[in-house]
């Protein structure tokens, strides 16, 4: 079975990838990857006492079938209000080929 997958990337507050996961999942993802991620533009460095410190993420990796992606996007974006300046963001691409993708597949009975 051919299945279209899309990767979901959401870059949030840190403390909040946990929640963006379990959101996630309630939402039909079947897991994700939760990285720790830091700013490198200028918007990602905040100055306290006149020291340059960058601001540190949680950055959260989803390979999901297509027709679920944009719900997990949704989920994700419950918990982090990407809307809202300095919050984060959240990508949605297509996935090209992925190996190992297939236990994702839910099966049907014979």
């Amino acid at each position: 079975m051919c299945q279209t997958y899309e990767l979901v990337v959401a870059i949030v507050k840190r403390g909040l990838g946990e929640k963006a996961v379990a959101s996630a999942v309630q939402a039909g993802a079947k897991g994700a990857t939760l990285l720790s991620g830091r700013g490198s533009g200028t918007a990602s460095v905040l100055k306290v006492y006149g020291l340059a410190m960058e601001i540190e993420k949680d950055v959260v990796l989803i390979a999901t079938p297509a027709e679920l992606s944009r719900n997990v996007a949704d989920a994700i974006d419950r918990v982090a209000e990407v809307e809202k300046p300095g919050n984060g963001l959240i990508l949605v691409l297509p996935v090209k080929t992925g190996i190992g993708l297939d236990k994702f597949i839910p099966e049907t009975p014979a």
